[in-house]
């Protein structure tokens, strides 16, 4: 929903290639090899970050408001959480006329 995540295999052949017998299919030993041999990292980042910048899109906020920077944890009047989830948007008294974009409801940690 508001993550893309990235999933990286490292595989290390030389760990079990050794142990592979001739025949051409994969055996159980092998497939646990591969298995005990693998490691996953995992990253996941939020789409907070283009949530924010289709808002500034849709507001399209005076350079008054200190929205100039490419990661919107560093704007004025919006506040992130330590893993860069926007937790306040305060933007009230601007005078900004515009309609909200619906990807706004995936800032979850608002």
């Amino acid at each position: 929903m508001g993550f893309h995540c990235l999933m990286v295999f490292f595989l290390f052949p030389s760990d079990f290639l050794e142990n592979m017998d001739t025949t051409p299919h994969l055996d159980s030993r092998v497939l646990s090899l591969i298995f005990l041999s693998s490691f996953v990292f995992v990253h996941c980042q939020s789409d907070d970050a283009s949530v924010m910048q289709a808002l500034e899109q849709s507001i399209n906020p005076p350079s008054s408001l200190g929205w100039t920077d490419s990661d919107p944890c560093k704007w004025q009047n919006v506040g992130c959480s330590s893993d860069n989830r926007v937790t306040r948007i305060q933007i009230g008294h601007q005078k900004l006329k515009s309609s909200l974009p619906p990807s706004l409801a995936n800032l979850t940690f608002l």
